[in-house]
């Protein structure tokens, strides 16, 4: 009788363990993508054909911008993949005119480039991509700012003036065959992605190496324990133990610095 309870008990339980097993979390290795979203273009004003490429179409539409003939301009990502690069967005201001610049290439451009942050994400330009990509090519004129198209027109050579043909494209079409012959060829901007990318490894979570309670992420030098936000300051030259961004020396006596430092 208990051999039969034995062989029984143990019948169930290899009955349950498939359903066991399905239930349990698996780890299937599988990819977290990052799917492209839409990139619109609006042309600022008839007067001034400075254009704005935004993920944003409220945006365009609410400035009283004109949205171009084509409803999808082209595609950039909304966060950082694999291989891509942040797509940085300029508003320039310059002789009273106002247009914007798009670069992958983050520096100070000068006076009268505003910095507005990061339009979306990109390829660089010549960087193979999976699974493809379309160049976006640069134009740029003195009176009308920049204008960049998803198709090359015109000379391949940097700096030589567009062609007078009208171009058999949608996005330059509003405006006639003529209004684009200011615009002098300025290379290959950046490449538009034409679906998923592969997301970012999450970062690796903060440390505290010099062991003074304060993690890598607000520590600007983890690896010495008398560094931490709001650490006592000796007033030394070079140093910024309280992580505020100041020199000590200069945050004790004023001036001082690395371009005035003190008397030896």
């Amino acid at each position: 009788m208990r051999k039969l309870m034995k062989l029984r008990i143990a019948l169930a339980v290899l009955a349950i363990l498939p359903l066991v097993f399905v239930l349990l979390p698996r780890s299937t290795g599988a990819q977290t993508l990052i799917n492209p979203v839409p990139f619109y273009e609006f042309r600022v004003s008839d007067t001034n054909l400075g254009f704005l490429y935004t993920r944003n179409f409220d945006e365009g539409a609410n400035a009283g911008f004109v949205h171009t003939s084509q409803p999808v301009w082209g595609n950039v990502y909304p966060q950082q993949g694999v291989g891509t690069v942040p797509l940085h967005r300029w508003r320039v201001q310059q002789s009273g005119r106002a247009y914007y610049y798009y670069t992958p290439t983050f520096s100070s451009l000068g006076s009268g480039y505003f910095y507005e942050g990061i339009a979306g994400y990109v390829f660089p330009a010549g960087q193979s991509c999976a699974p493809g990509c379309l160049d976006v090519h640069v134009y740029y004129s003195q009176t009308r700012g920049y204008w960049y198209s998803r198709q090359f027109h015109g000379n391949t050579v940097p700096g030589q003036r567009y062609g007078t043909a009208a171009p058999p494209i949608p996005d330059v079409q509003f405006d006639g065959p003529f209004w684009y012959t200011s615009y002098r060829y300025q290379g290959v901007a950046w490449r538009n992605p034409q679906g998923p990318v592969e997301a970012l490894p999450p970062p690796p979570p903060p440390t505290d190496a010099d062991g003074d309670g304060y993690n890598s992420d607000v520590d600007c030098n983890d690896n010495d324990s008398s560094v931490w936000p709001g650490a006592p300051i000796y007033c030394e030259f070079g140093q910024d133990r309280n992580c505020n961004g100041q020199d000590d020396y200069q945050e004790c006596y004023g001036g001082g610095g690395l371009e005035n430092p003190p008397p030896q």
